[in-house]
């Protein structure tokens, strides 16, 4: 695998969860100190990034907690989707309408050979980026660094949690690049560019919206898109430019595919437990708000959980 195709992949891979979870938590918990937090975090991100490097799935074993913690982001990462479509795009379209066609997607890409879909994520982390790069200039002329002091203001347990989150939740999807052979150089150089870059988000958004009201938000990155204006008269195009986020999930989605296929290589058992998850997550965890909210609240538990299994696992190798 090229080096830019290395780089896209696990730009896409850091990213999914800073949408709608990883940002409302971390202004949730430290508010002006969030930007230290996420600079912690990146410290976090990058020994869990080591730790994976580190790490050996053959081990018939490891099968199972593989297979259980892919099955948990893929629930994850469909309950964002579908939650944020339903509350600002399609209000009152039923869950099963959005989620299905968002599952196709994915099994259509998830037949094409892996060479294809690393080309495609190259062009399209150029897109994303390139986009990010716009939409950061725009929102330029609203900063307000006033708004994001004083720093240490609060609990210093509270900026560790934040960064905890911003590190478990921003670096556990490596785990599916752990047989693409990318340099541990080379993963950490890029993991390391991608939090930077969502750390600036992180820094926009609080700048311009304060954090008292980043804090009140789901979405707090998509409330300071709408603030967005193109020579004073083209307006409300935020909805155009969250799609890059929307790039985050069908990537990793298209991964857990695709690795969930090489641990269980019958087809038929694959997509009897793909079409099993997609009805639990439609029908009893997207319907039941506070479902939803506990699991965005708890994931990185959830996820630190999964990690410390695979981690004890391997020290009795």
């Amino acid at each position: 695998m090229k080096t830019k195709e290395q780089f896209s992949i696990t730009y896409f891979l850091t990213r999914p969860f800073f949408f709608g979870i990883i940002y409302s938590q971390i202004f949730g918990l430290s508010e002006t100190d969030s930007i230290i937090s996420c600079l912690l975090g990146t410290i976090i991100g990058l020994f869990i990034i080591f730790l994976i490097s580190k790490m050996d799935y053959s081990d018939k074993k490891f099968k199972t907690i593989q297979i259980f913690f892919y099955l948990f982001l893929f629930i994850l990462a469909i309950s964002s989707i579908e939650t944020y479509a339903s509350s600002f795009l399609l209000t009152k379209t039923p869950k099963i309408i959005i989620i299905i066609p968002a599952i196709m997607l994915v099994s259509y890409a998830n037949q094409k050979d892996m060479s294809v879909i690393k080309k495609c994520a190259f062009i399209f982390a150029i897109i994303s980026i390139f986009s990010t790069i716009i939409i950061c200039l725009l929102l330029s002329n609203y900063l307000n660094i006033q708004n994001i002091l004083p720093f240490f203001s609060h609990k210093p347990l509270n900026i560790l949690k934040s960064a905890m989150i911003f590190g478990v939740m921003s670096a556990s999807p490596n785990i599916l690049l752990k047989d693409e052979n990318i340099p541990l150089k080379n993963h950490l150089i890029f993991y390391l560019i991608t939090t930077i870059i969502n750390t600036t988000i992180a820094f926009l958004t609080l700048a311009i919206l304060t954090p008292d009201v980043a804090k009140i938000y789901s979405y707090p990155e998509y409330m300071v898109l709408k603030r967005i204006r193109i020579f004073e008269f083209i307006e409300n195009i935020e909805n155009l430019s969250v799609l890059i986020w929307y790039f985050d999930y069908f990537f990793l989605l298209v991964y857990i595919f695709k690795k969930m296929q090489e641990i269980i290589k019958k087809r038929v058992i694959f997509f009897i437990i793909i079409i099993m998850t997609t009805l639990l997550t439609t029908f009893f965890i997207a319907n039941d708000f506070y479902i939803t909210i506990w699991i965005y609240k708890y994931s990185s538990i959830i996820i630190s959980t999964f990690l410390i299994l695979f981690i004890s696992t391997l020290k009795h190798k």
